[in-house]
């Protein structure tokens, strides 16, 4: 009887226990029920609120230029343009060839002191030939389109000349080729044969009218772009020239005859103090001889 007493007495207290932790648990609930019902309260944004904000932060972004600016016209019709071609750097990888032989042509300038390199502007004010001279002579010369050696291709070693492209050209009466004395080479002759040509060339002393004499080069004659009418006026202009000349050479002529008369008679005035000296010099010298005597 005592133990079922106990039993009873201790399930009643598990029974009043059980209330108060639930108890307990609604008041979390209602505490989690509060809370939520605080957030909705917080996060409700009307449609007004909303105007709001968005006023307030287009003039935010107003005030600190933020805003993304409209392209100007510019702009959208040079989207398809050609990108700007940048100019080579001396030494760079990017050099055209040609500057890459005029660097090696003043590299031979450099190391000799009788070597020089000359550059030919043409209208448009770009540099259009290089000249590699000695003493005003050309050695080699860098062209627009051709490369020209001062040489005669006899000059130089035929295992190199098998390794140099050049044009040739030949007189059409004579059936001779007409550029004997010169060696035209075109423009894609590789860097190390065209070192080698310069190396060559460089060692002959001669200039270019004594490679032409020794080589009997045929010089193509000029063809003149003055017309007869042209010639006929110039000449009437040198001529009208000339006497204009002759006429103001007669005039100066003239008076320079004049002046040297009128010079002629103020001489003996000028010379009238000398006169008078000589006297008096002769008559001393026959009192000094007559006191000798």
């Amino acid at each position: 009887m005592n133990n079922s007493i106990k039993i009873v007495s201790e399930n009643a207290d598990k029974v009043n226990e059980n209330p108060i932790k639930e108890e307990k648990n609604m008041d979390k609930v209602t505490t989690n029920s509060v809370k939520v019902e605080e957030n909705v309260i917080i996060n409700d944004v009307t449609d007004a609120t909303k105007a709001k904000m968005k006023a307030l932060n287009s003039k935010k972004a107003n005030k600190g230029g933020d805003k993304k600016k409209k392209p100007t016209k510019s702009t959208k019709t040079n989207k398809n343009a050609a990108k700007k071609v940048v100019k080579p750097i001396k030494g760079d990888e990017s050099m055209d060839h040609k500057a890459k032989l005029v660097k090696i042509m003043e590299g031979f300038a450099k190391k000799s002191k009788d070597l020089e390199v000359n550059t030919l502007i043409d209208r448009s004010g770009a540099v259009s030939t290089y000249q590699l001279k000695r003493g005003g002579d050309n050695i080699v010369t860098i062209r627009k389109s051709d490369i020209l050696a001062c040489r005669p291709r006899d000059f130089f070693a035929e295992s190199l000349m098998n390794r140099v492209p050049w044009f040739a050209k030949y007189d059409s009466k004579s059936g001779k080729e007409m550029w004997t004395h010169f060696v035209h080479i075109k423009k894609y002759v590789t860097e190390d044969t065209f070192a080698a040509v310069v190396k060559k060339a460089v060692t002959s002393k001669k200039t270019v009218a004594e490679w032409k004499k020794e080589c009997n080069a045929i010089v193509k004659p000029r063809a003149s772009k003055v017309t007869e009418k042209e010639r006929v006026l110039r000449l009437n202009e040198g001529i009208k020239r000339m006497k204009e000349e002759l006429a103001a050479l007669k005039s100066a002529k003239g008076k320079v005859a004049k002046g040297s008369k009128a010079k002629a008679k103020k001489s003996p005035a000028t010379k009238k103090p000398s006169a008078v000296l000589r006297k008096k010099a002769t008559k001393a010298v026959a009192d000094v001889a007559a006191s000798i005597a």
